[in-house]
């Protein structure tokens, strides 16, 4: 079957330029400098136990102690819920589903343009994903065309959440507290606790999520520093991907899929332009979470050209097993594009299952997920607030055996209102 688009590219163009906000524009170059850390300024900077010495002075960090943790439940729970989901779609929908994918895939590079006035044509012919400003992100996602253009995308960057330095000093402290501690990840940090209670992040996530996915922002995941590319969401609702939650039922069991469908990623280091790419399409994350149901008929070098291997007919339906890791052999994402300069203190937002690709292995550079969470990981938030008070992994960490703990925190270790009240307060 053949598969085309049905957009002409003359007509498209001239919807998407009128889409524009003729009161501003979202694309570079933007004025912004970058200083080089030196203390962080008081919003992050709590009170805690490691706290780092002036004059190159040595730092002191806590005797690691270790606890033993058993996730064996979550891990039950989180393969049964990836079954529950996959059931749900039906052999014939799922057939249905991977054309209309597809489709939507080629119709996205056919364009020239990707989907949005969110991407540009510079005089070099080099497609750019935009960026928001974070002082204008109430102005642009306030205009309807705005939120359906990125709801089409599934990406944005929104620039100085928070202040370079102050991001920068953050994530140089947190390093140094992970090294203290042999490698072993840390995610009750006080820096870490500060980040997420941070004002604007917590604004800025209030925000995007509301504008997506029109539910409120009540918490955000606890995690550690990773790289951007370092996971993804394997379920989501495919005829609305920007749905929080939905139920499905196995075995006379009702499974709540709460994964939230909005990641977000504060950068603590720069990153060069070209660091990480991505297709901007929100067909690209139906497209990761339908490709474990489907498998090539003949392989690569069967064909004469990748077109002959990428056709539909060489793919044929197949049962998808639960994978702790998200499948990465991704061949339909031929319409990849570079992320721009991403600076300390930005926040990627994404759709959850929406894949990064780092240009090389490992990343170029640091970041922290904030993920919001909606009402419906109410169950999840309670069981991350009782980790943070053990001093353990939250538990999407699906850890078993010993584990490093850090120091127990409570309702009083978190200094405002927002930090409690993300953390389920």
């Amino acid at each position: 079957m053949s598969v085309r688009s049905s957009i002409p590219r003359s007509r498209l163009l001239t919807t998407l330029t009128s889409a524009t906000p003729a009161a501003s524009t979202l694309v570079p170059p933007y004025s912004h400098s970058q200083s080089i850390p030196q203390e962080p300024s008081p919003s992050l900077r709590p009170p805690y136990a490691h706290q780092s010495l002036s004059d190159g002075q040595r730092k002191v960090h806590p005797k690691l102690r270790y606890a033993l943790v058993d996730r064996t439940r979550q891990q039950k729970e989180v393969e049964e819920r990836y079954l529950a989901w996959a059931s749900s779609i039906g052999e014939d929908n799922v057939q249905k589903l991977w054309l209309e994918t597809l489709e939507g895939l080629q119709a996205a590079e056919g364009s020239g343009v990707s989907v949005s006035f969110f991407t540009k044509i510079y005089a070099d012919d080099q497609t750019r994903v935009a960026e928001i400003p974070f002082h204008q992100l109430a102005q642009h996602l306030a205009t309807k065309s705005t939120v359906k253009d990125l709801k089409r995308i599934g990406i944005v960057v929104v620039r100085d959440v928070v202040l370079d330095a102050d991001a920068q000093a953050a994530g140089e402290e947190i390093r140094s507290f992970v090294q203290a501690r042999g490698g072993h990840a840390a995610y009750w940090h006080q820096y870490l606790l500060a980040l997420r209670a941070h004002p604007s992040t917590i604004s800025a996530n209030s925000q995007i999520m509301s504008a997506l996915t029109g539910k409120e922002a009540k918490f955000i995941r606890a995690d550690t520093l990773t790289g951007l590319a370092s996971s993804r969401s394997q379920t989501i609702r495919l005829d609305k991907p920007w749905t929080v939650s939905f139920t499905h039922i196995l075995a006379s069991k009702a499974y709540i899929q709460s994964d939230q469908s909005l990641s977000a990623h504060i950068a603590l280091s720069p990153s060069r332009p070209g660091a990480y790419r991505v297709t901007p399409s929100i067909h690209a994350a139906r497209y990761a979470a339908l490709r474990p149901f489907f498998r090539p008929q003949q392989s690569r070098i069967s064909f004469y050209n990748k077109e002959g291997y990428l056709h539909p007919s060489n793919w044929t339906a197949t049962s998808p097993r639960y994978s702790p890791e998200p499948v990465a052999d991704l061949p339909h994402l031929t319409n990849s594009i570079d992320l721009p300069e991403i600076r300390a203190g930005d926040i990627i937002y994404s759709h959850s299952a929406l894949p990064l690709m780092s240009a090389k292995p490992g990343g170029t550079s640091d970041f922290l997920p904030v993920s919001p969470l909606g009402a419906a990981s109410s169950q999840e938030v309670k069981e991350q607030r009782e980790a943070f008070e053990q001093g353990v992994p939250p538990p999407h960490v699906l850890a078993n055996g010993s584990v490093a703990i850090e120091e127990a925190g409570t309702k009083e270790t978190l200094l405002s209102s927002g930090g409690r009240s993300t953390m389920g307060y």
